[in-house]
């Protein structure tokens, strides 16, 4: 039920994406108190992202989870901008994050709603 999409400007090869992947979903399982066998990531790299007027590699995530405990999200951006630059060298002043936490029923799932 946590998702987190994650557009970077950057090309990466497979092999590490998958391997960001994997990391980004332990990470959010952690970081949001969820079981890991909910976590989907969509990985979206060399998308083509503009910041500040600038080319400069950049990052835009997406994170929605039911029940997102709204006083921890600057906790998460540095958790995840740290991610983000570790993984695709971006810094973290250019990494916007988008957190959204939806109703139970505007979330589906195995032919029903949470």
């Amino acid at each position: 039920m946590p998702c987190i999409i994650c557009h970077t400007h950057t090309a990466i090869d497979q092999q590490q994406l998958q391997q960001a992947a994997r990391e980004l979903s332990q990470l959010t399982a952690r970081m949001l108190n969820k079981p890991e066998s909910y976590v989907m990531v969509l990985m979206k790299p060399n998308a083509d992202l503009l910041m500040s007027g600038s080319n400069d590699p950049c990052a835009y995530l997406e994170v929605k989870s039911l029940g997102m405990d709204e006083s921890r999200t600057a906790d998460y951006a540095r958790s995840l901008c740290e991610f983000i630059e570790k993984h695709f060298n971006i810094p973290v002043s250019r990494t916007y994050i988008e957190f959204s936490s939806p109703s139970r029923h505007m979330w589906g799932w195995n032919n029903t709603t949470f």
